[in-house]
């Protein structure tokens, strides 16, 4: 009987334990495949990890992020293609990102008024560095 509590017990810590392992500052390469594309009156970008199939967009885009250059060729490309991410979709990145916090912002009524810090912050996966 004491081995059956023994064994509940690692069992549980060791849930726990992976329960907790987003900690602030832990950081992943992982490698990002482009989804879609599309600008209206905001620009919407959907990048998938290969492996755990978790989206990404530009909420997890912040001044902290590296994009070499990556997020205005994308744009750049989707127009020269006349509005269509056809060119674009499958294109495979490499990203390291990083559980930490950002800012939350709220977009305000107006679709012409930009998006506006509300002075707190969340915990979450952000992507510090995009690469090819």
């Amino acid at each position: 009987m004491r081995k059956l509590y023994t064994i509940t017990a690692f069992i549980i810590l060791a849930l726990v334990n992976n329960t907790n392992a987003q900690t602030l500052g832990t950081k992943k390469n992982i490698t990002l495949k482009l989804m879609s594309y599309e600008c209206g009156d905001f620009c919407n970008i959907e990048l998938q990890d290969v492996i755990s199939k978790a989206t990404y967009g530009y909420d997890n885009i912040d001044q902290k992020t590296k994009d070499n250059g990556i997020l205005n060729a994308i744009q750049d490309a989707y127009y020269k293609n006349d509005g269509s991410d056809k060119k674009l979709k499958g294109k495979i990145y490499k990203a390291v990102i990083e559980y930490r916090k950002t800012d939350i912002w709220t977009t305000p009524n107006s679709t012409e008024e930009s998006p506006v810090k509300t002075g707190k912050k969340k915990s979450m996966w952000m992507i510090n560095l995009l690469s090819k």
